[in-house]
C-alpha cells in the first residue's frame, strides 16, 4: 500500500522542505514503513526531523529508507519535517542526464554541479511513504533462454526448440518469515509452480523456473516484418505460512518469446558460433546485424533522446505516442542514447507491445559522465536492470 503523506511543499533557493504528518505508529514487529524517493537530481542531503538519512548522488537510483518510531517525535500531533538540501559541492560522479549540460543542442543555465553545467535540479519523481504489512515483492525479473540450436533460418511457431524461463523474484521482509512462492505462467496449459521459501529480514531473492514449449506459445517478432509480437503474463505471488490468502502479495510481468542475436561474423559457420559464445568484438571487414528468431532483420529506427529537458514534467502518454508514431513510420528499433536518461516504464512497455527492438546504452557519456566502479553506480545499474 502506498500512502502519500506530505501535505505541503516549500521551495527555497538551496533546499526543499516537505512537511509531513506521520507518527511512525505504522511500524511494528511484522510491518515496516519506508520512505521512497523515486528520483532526486542532483547531490543532496536528506534529513528527517533533523537527523540525516543519507547523502544522495545519483539521479538514476531509487532511494529507500526504512523508518521506525525513533525517526518521529513522541508528540503524535507534531509536524515532521523532511528536508532535501541540495549542495553543488557534493560529487555526483556525473550520474545525471548528461545532455542537460547544454552540449550542441540542449539549453543550459548557470546551475552547476562541480564542473558540469545542468539545466535543472530538484526532486523530479515521486516521493511517498509505503506501509508494508510484512513482505513486499519489489521486482520480478524474467530471463528467457532458447532451448534449441542456434538458428540461422526463421523459426516457425510450434516447430522450434521452446524456451526455458527463469524468474528471479526480489523480496523485502520486515521480519524473518516463511511461506509459499508461486509462479503462474500465462500460457496454457502450464500449471503453477510453487516452492516453500524462508525469507530473512531485509532483501532477498528466489528463483522459480518453468518451460514454454513450442506448442504452447507464439513467437514475438519485430514490428513491420509481417508477423505478430504477442506477450504473455508471468504472475508471481507470495503467501505467508499459516496466514492464509489475506497475507498474499502478488506481481505481474509481461514477456515475449524470441531469440535475439547481434551478429558480428559468419554465424552460419558453427565454429564461429561456438567461439563467439565466449568472446566479444567484431571480425575484421564484417559489419553487424540482428537476427531475431533466426531471421536476419533489416532494422529501421533512430536515436531516442529525452523528450523533456525539465524531466519532472515528463508525460508517460507522450512516450507511448512516440513509440506508436515510430511504428507508423515503419520503424522497428529505437536506441536509448547514453547522453540522456533511463526512460519511463510506459515507453518500454509500449515497445514490447508494438514490436520495437530496444538497443540500450547505459547512461554514460563524455565530459565527466564516464563509468566508475563505485557503490552508487553499482546500485544504479542493479536497480535499472
Amino acid at each position: 500500500m502506498r500512502d502519500a503523506m506530505h501535505t505541503s511543499i516549500d521551495f527555497y533557493p538551496c533546499f526543499v522542505v516537505l512537511r509531513v504528518r506521520c507518527t511512525g505508529a505504522e511500524h511494528g514487529a511484522t510491518s515496516a514503513l519506508y520512505l521512497v524517493f523515486d528520483g532526486i537530481k542532483m547531490g543532496a542531503t536528506v534529513t528527517l526531523n533533523g537527523v540525516e538519512l543519507a547523502q544522495v548522488k545519483d539521479q538514476f537510483r531509487r532511494y529507500v529508507f526504512e523508518l521506525n518510531s525513533s525517526h518521529f517525535p513522541a508528540d503524535v500531533d507534531a509536524v515532521n519535517v523532511l528536508e532535501v538540501a541540495f549542495d553543488s559541492t557534493i560529487d555526483v560522479e556525473g550520474r545525471f542526464m548528461a545532455c542537460t549540460g547544454g552540449w550542441d543542442w540542449a539549453p543550459y543555465t548557470t546551475t552547476h554541479n562541480a564542473d558540469a553545467r545542468t539545466f535543472s535540479k530538484g526532486i523530479w519523481k515521486n516521493v511517498y511513504l509505503v506501509t508494508a504489512s510484512s513482505v513486499t515483492i519489489e521486482h520480478v525479473v524474467p530471463q528467457i533462454f532458447y532451448r534449441g540450436e542456434y538458428p540461422t533460418t526463421p523459426l516457425e511457431d510450434g516447430k522450434h526448440g521452446g524456451f526455458d524461463v527463469q524468474v528471479r523474484v526480489h523480496l523485502r521482509a520486515a521480519a524473518a518469515t516463511s511461506g509459499t512462492l508461486t509462479l503462474t505462467p500465462g500460457w496454457a496449459p502450464s500449471a503453477p509452480i510453487s516452492t516453500s521459501v524462508t525469507l530473512p529480514a531485509g532483501n532477498s531473492t528466489a528463483v522459480l523456473e518453468t518451460v514454454a514449449n513450442a506448442s504452447d506459445i507464439k513467437l514475438w517478432w519485430p514490428a513491420n516484418t509481417g508477423r505478430e509480437h504477442p506477450l504473455y503474463n508471468i504472475s508471481v505471488s507470495f503467501q505467508q505460512q499459516d496466514l492464509g490468502v489475506d497475507s498474499e502479495v502478488a506481481a505481474v510481468r509481461r514477456v515475449g518469446f524470441r531469440h535475439v542475436a547481434l551478429v558480428t561474423g559468419n554465424d552460419t559457420d558453427p565454429s564461429f558460433v561456438a567461439k563467439a559464445a565466449q568472446e566479444e568484438g567484431t571480425e575484421l571487414s564484417f559489419g553487424m546485424f540482428f537476427r531475431v528468431n533466426g531471421a536476419a532483420i533489416f532494422t529501421r529506427g533512430a536515436n531516442m533522446i529525452p523528450m523533456e529537458e525539465m524531466e519532472g514534467r515528463m508525460n508517460p502518454e507522450a512516450h507511448q505516442i512516440l513509440v506508436q508514431s515510430a511504428v507508423a513510420a515503419n520503424f522497428n528499433i529505437l536506441r536509448v542514447w547514453g547522453g540522456g536518461m533511463f526512460l519511463p516504464d510506459a515507453w518500454y512497455d509500449e515497445c514490447d507491445e508494438l514490436g520495437v527492438l530496444v538497443y540500450h546504452d547505459m547512461q554514460y557519456a563524455q565530459q565527466g559522465h564516464a563509468p566508475n566502479a563505485t557503490v552508487d553506480q553499482d546500485a544504479e545499474l542493479r536497480h535499472q536492470v
